[in-house]
């Protein structure tokens, strides 16, 4: 009967204590590493407003280096990021001898991938999709279109300073016009970009 007794009140409170909540973050501190350190946690970045310079590789002068820009605003944790951006550029891109195109995305939503959250530096990869239109202007092949819609894009770049109080990455996006809400002309091809950015 003694015993009984005893085995009743260790399950009754065994059944209290799974009812207390637990912190997740708590829970995190408590738990050590391999080598009886505790956990390390990526530190968590607070959401940063920022600047985007977009390339030309074939400028025609100094002002038109940089013939487009964009906002944006950026938060990462861990392995992830989420961007949300605003763009518009217009110059001949990359690769294109003899066009001009537009491109503008209003507005732009990628996820991002973090290769060395923990560095000051990480390389990221992307994939992103938006809603914009181009219009490319092409006089050696007296090609004209215009695209309305959304457009997929790939992103690759590195981040520098991410746990600073300001940033900047460097970027290469790959954007192609893919489901058009309204369209004209040819069909248009796929947009390179190299940008260059600063965030606080």
């Amino acid at each position: 009967m003694k015993k009984q007794s005893i085995i009743l009140t260790l399950l009754v409170a065994a059944f209290g204590f799974a009812d207390q909540p637990f912190d997740s973050q708590e829970i995190a501190q408590m738990s050590p590493s391999s080598d009886g350190a505790p956990a390390y946690e990526a530190p968590v970045r607070k959401g940063s407003i920022y600047f985007r310079a977009i390339t030309d590789s074939q400028p025609s002068n100094v002002a038109n280096v940089f013939p487009g820009l964009g906002i944006g605003y950026r938060r990462s944790f861990n392995h992830s990021g989420v961007d949300i951006s605003f763009n518009y550029s217009n110059g001949k891109g990359w690769g294109a001898q003899n066009a001009r195109q537009i491109l503008w995305t209003a507005p732009k939503v990628s996820y991002l991938y973090y290769f060395s959250p923990q560095g000051s530096q990480s390389v990221y990869g992307g994939l992103g999709l938006g809603w914009g239109g181009t219009q490319l202007r092409n006089t050696a092949k007296n090609e004209r279109s215009n695209f309305l819609g959304l457009i997929p894009n790939f992103s690759l770049g590195y981040e520098l300073l991410r746990h600073s109080i300001i940033s900047s990455f460097m970027e290469v996006t790959i954007s192609q016009p893919l489901i058009p809400s309204s369209s004209s002309g040819t069909s248009p091809g796929p947009v390179v970009e190299f940008s260059l950015g600063a965030g606080f």
